[in-house]
């Protein structure tokens, strides 16, 4: 069942996430927090997309036009909504976890790709450093969603 929304209403949505990165940069820039900045507009990026996968993969609430609109205007990430498709990869919090092109060391995968009980003791809560995710491997997540540096465990 595909429901027709109107374009007003995708652009009253886009203009909504626009508004909370505009928030997110500005509370940041005067804390002078580069990092945790970069950090809470990855997991932003990880819960726009995650909303609109919802919609348009599980609840199949927009045609195919709609789609192809949010990804000309670039609302949505399609790579990262490819990758959850695929088995193991249901969570993941940014395709730049498993593209190391520009990481500076060669690790394979980052650390947010390494199952908690795989990893050293040392190592075993700290986040990515360029993501602020603890993990985001299948199974491990909370409610799924990925376990990021500022998530509360009860």
């Amino acid at each position: 069942m595909s429901t027709k929304f109107s374009k007003s209403f995708l652009e009253k949505l886009q203009h909504i996430f626009d508004i909370k990165y505009k928030y997110l940069y500005k509370q940041e820039l005067l804390k002078h927090n580069k990092k945790i900045l970069i950090w809470k507009i990855y997991r932003f990026h990880w819960e726009k997309n995650r909303f609109f996968f919802d919609i348009i993969f599980n609840n199949k609430l927009f045609n195919s036009k709609q789609i192809k609109t949010l990804i000309y205007d670039k609302t949505i990430d399609l790579l990262l909504m490819k990758y959850w498709k695929k088995a193991g990869f249901e969570i993941i919090c940014s395709p730049i976890v498993i593209n190391n092109l520009d990481h500076h060391d060669q690790l394979n995968s980052s650390t947010c790709r390494v199952p908690l009980l795989l990893r050293n003791k040392l190592s075993s809560l700290r986040p990515d450093i360029r993501t602020g995710c603890i993990t985001c491997v299948s199974g491990e997540g909370i409610k799924g969603k990925p376990v990021w540096w500022n998530t509360k465990i009860s």
